[in-house]
């Protein structure tokens, strides 16, 4: 049981295409506000998510278009997720 899209490789990709069609159909703005705060954190989420499988420029295409709308933690939360294991330091091979 669960989500129906935690099968899917681009779960959290998937997860946003409601909230688009919501919002070419919704005009209310503080009901827009929330569907663009909510597809923001998709977007982060799914951003960690193409990092993990190693897809960087996806990943920061997705944060980028994330940054204006994410909640700030949170997003700072994704990009640091998404490329922490770039700014680890590697351990030396000792031979």
């Amino acid at each position: 049981d669960g989500r129906s899209t935690r099968s899917l490789p681009a779960a959290y990709e998937h997860a946003i295409v409601p909230y688009d069609i919501f919002l070419e159909l919704e005009t209310d703005p503080v009901l827009r506000k929330i569907a663009r705060r909510q597809k923001a954190i998709r977007l982060s989420e799914a951003a960690v998510r193409r990092s993990e499988r190693k897809q960087y420029s996806v990943a920061l295409n997705q944060l980028i278009r994330s940054a204006t709308t994410d909640h700030w933690r949170h997003w700072c939360s994704a990009f640091y997720r998404s490329f922490k294991t770039l700014f680890k330091k590697q351990k030396p091979v000792h031979q």
